[in-house]
């Protein structure tokens, strides 16, 4: 797992490209807290988690993709955004010709950053303590409607 610390793959790259520019597009007022710092933040959080889990690289990438496309949609309104940041997640997936069976696991895991949702699975924990350990630190008061 040391390796894979300092390693990203093609298609994270690709994906934190896309999504960032995403969020470039919007307006700083539709976005709050749903930005492109909220967005790595949350990545760079899975992936610690990830890599403490020791779970593997396949579910490490997924887990990472969730974290990106999670909150993508956010600037189409807040209700059902994770649905649609899922959707166009896959969309994007799909043309870079990513494996379908990862992509319906990755929209699984960007349906766990709903509000209220409970965790099934060590994955979803992930996400789900990603998604909201920010609300905890002084940095969040400071740029969480930064965008």
């Amino acid at each position: 797992n040391i390796l894979l610390m300092n390693k990203q793959s093609e298609i994270i790259i690709k994906s934190r490209t896309y999504v960032k520019s995403v969020f470039d597009k919007q307006e700083c007022s539709e976005l709050s807290y749903h930005n492109w710092n909220h967005t790595i933040d949350v990545q760079s959080t899975a992936r610690k988690i990830g890599l403490a889990e020791n779970i593997s690289v396949e579910a490490l990438e997924n887990l990472e993709l969730a974290a990106i496309f999670h909150d993508v949609s956010y600037y189409k309104g807040s209700e059902g955004h994770e649905i649609n940041s899922g959707t166009m997640a896959r969309k994007f997936l799909s043309d870079e010709g990513f494996e379908e069976t990862r992509i319906v696991e990755i929209e699984r895991i960007i349906l766990a950053t709903k509000m209220g949702s409970s965790a099934g699975d060590l994955l979803e924990q992930i996400i789900q303590d990603s998604d909201t350990f920010h609300l905890g630190t002084v940095e969040y008061f400071k740029s969480a409607y930064q965008c």
